[in-house]
């Protein structure tokens, strides 16, 4: 993962702004070149310059500034503000940046945003600002009735490959990225995310790397000294978990369509030894195409069920199949191995379904998250393989025994209150966060 320096330009100076609001403004420098220079020498790999002026003007202001800065650096530069024409997307390539941020063209004339992919291809990326979930055009300066996740399944036929994603409530905060919302573009196939918006510590660049994102722009965090440059760096380059190894991706899915096995294995019995009531707020975490997500949903009219998976096939999958069946009350979003896009304790109930065999070593770690994520008193249904069943499904020696998952789940701090056999082949557990209890992540 890419850590990318911003520079934000206003009146020839370096600033940075409170939320989007151009009247907090603080002011860093008044020689945007040497702080370019600066962040080269510790090592950034590309930098993040806006042109704040020229994104309320409606065209490039700082042009001059932008080009020495261009001229100056051995690193890319991808530059934002104020590009709403081929021309001066045109122009601020001529000025040496590597990539044009378009923002407010890909709201209001998303044709200008298509004809530029197809004369700068992979040159152009589009910045999606939100407020509330909702974009922001113009500088910020103008809330639109558009949903950030609405502007990006639209960009998907535009032939743009990468969005950068700013939390505008975050931004300048230091109180963290909106990791929910970075979460739900990444379910969407086909983009890369670059996040901005109140990244301010280790912690929020490690959750961003291992969600999987490809960059990570950091404003005042540099500036105040709160967060160092090299040290950054250092967590975006090291070396994510390796990812689970779903040797059973085809399985998972012949799990869907084989008749045979939903009759073995059918979610509405599953649904039956669960404690569910209609205003719940359900995971389903490593949810494949929504084998039991979409008919949970169904039985949570007035919930919501968040489905959650690491692969964005899966989810677009789970995406078609819910427009399809117009089930609304569903929360799709990118996940990591352990990582989750999650609030703690903001859960009634989770669900997982042949997950802890395919991380068997970092069941245990996954489990204590899990645990996390619940309310107290919420609960956490676990489906998996009988270790000693034969025919189809993971080797023996992947799977994990019911008496191995209700030892990790006690060791978490959770409580078995129920067992049952699904056949042959499946076993079934419900475990309960303690009320008073104090499960961390």
């Amino acid at each position: 993962m890419e850590i990318i320096p911003a520079i934000d330009l206003r009146g020839g100076k370096c600033v940075r702004l409170y939320q989007g609001d151009f009247s907090q403004e603080m002011v860093f420098s008044d020689d945007p070149v040497a702080v370019a220079r600066r962040w080269a020498e510790l090592g950034a790999p590309r930098l993040h310059i806006v042109d704040l002026d020229g994104a309320r003007a409606g065209h490039l202001i700082h042009g001059e500034v932008i080009g020495n800065i261009a001229r100056a650096m051995k690193i890319p530069l991808q530059v934002g503000g104020g590009l709403r024409s081929l021309e001066a997307v045109a122009e601020v390539l001529s000025l040496g940046a590597e990539r044009a941020v378009l923002g407010t063209a890909a709201v209001e004339e998303p044709k200008l945003v298509k004809k530029a992919c197809q004369k700068f291809g992979e040159r152009v990326v589009v910045g999606i600002d939100a407020r509330d979930g909702m974009v922001a055009a113009r500088g910020w300066e103008k809330q639109t009735s558009m949903s950030a996740l609405e502007l990006a399944e639209r960009l998907g036929g535009m032939g743009v490959k990468s969005i950068v994603s700013t939390d505008i409530a975050q931004d300048g905060t230091l109180a963290g990225p909106g990791f929910q919302d970075i979460a739900r573009l990444l379910a969407l196939p086909g983009f890369s995310v670059i996040a901005s918006g109140g990244i301010s510590t280790l912690e929020h660049v490690a959750r961003l790397r291992d969600l999987g994102v490809e960059g990570a722009i950091l404003g005042r965090a540099l500036y105040t000294g709160q967060l160092d440059l090299k040290e950054a760096i250092a967590v975006a380059s090291r070396p994510m978990p390796p990812p689970p190894h779903h040797r059973f991706d085809v399985r998972r899915l012949s799990l869907l369509e084989d008749v045979t096995r939903r009759r073995e294995l059918n979610p509405e019995k599953v649904f039956d030894l669960l404690p569910l009531e209609p205003q719940q707020r359900v995971a389903d975490i490593g949810c494949g195409p929504g084998y039991f997500s979409l008919p949970l949903a169904r039985r949570l009219p007035q919930g919501q069920v968040v489905a959650l998976d690491v692969q964005p096939e899966m989810l677009a999958r789970l995406r078609e199949r819910a427009k399809r069946a117009r089930i609304k009350n569903i929360d799709i979003m990118k996940c990591g191995e352990v990582e989750f896009p999650l609030e703690l304790g903001g859960l009634d109930g989770m669900l997982l379904t042949f997950v802890l065999h395919e991380m068997k070593e970092r069941a245990e770690e996954f489990l204590k998250i899990a645990a996390a994520l619940l309310k107290p008193g919420g609960w956490l249904a676990i489906v998996e393989w009988v270790k000693a069943s034969t025919g189809d499904g993971p080797p023996r020696a992947d799977r994990l025994s019911q008496e191995e998952t209700e030892a990790l789940a006690e060791k978490v701090g959770l409580k078995v209150v129920r067992e049952e056999g699904l056949g042959d082949k499946y076993y079934f557990l419900l475990a309960h966060r303690p009320t008073g209890g104090d499960s961390r992540r």
